[in-house]
């Protein structure tokens, strides 16, 4: 990821307990770990789908979010 596009990065998602209030650090970058419910769009997703038992698809349904428009998905 380019130096811009890396000081554009607000937050990561976890549903974690042991990870939220901590943060992500690479490079110089410290990115803060919020429960997905703080975090506000547009989102990037980059996560393989399927490997939760539809626990982080039913997580992404209830926030109402529009793919495309609120949130873009990689995998």
């Amino acid at each position: 990821m380019s130096e811009d596009g890396k000081r554009r990065v607000a937050a990561f998602c976890d549903v974690d307990p042991k990870k939220i209030g901590s943060k992500y650090i690479y490079e110089a970058h410290r990115v803060p770990i919020v429960h997905f419910r703080e975090a506000q769009p547009p989102f990037v997703l980059c996560v393989a789908l399927g490997r939760t038992g539809g626990a982080f698809e039913a997580n992404v349904t209830s926030l109402g979010l529009r793919e495309g428009l609120d949130y873009y998905h990689f995998c």
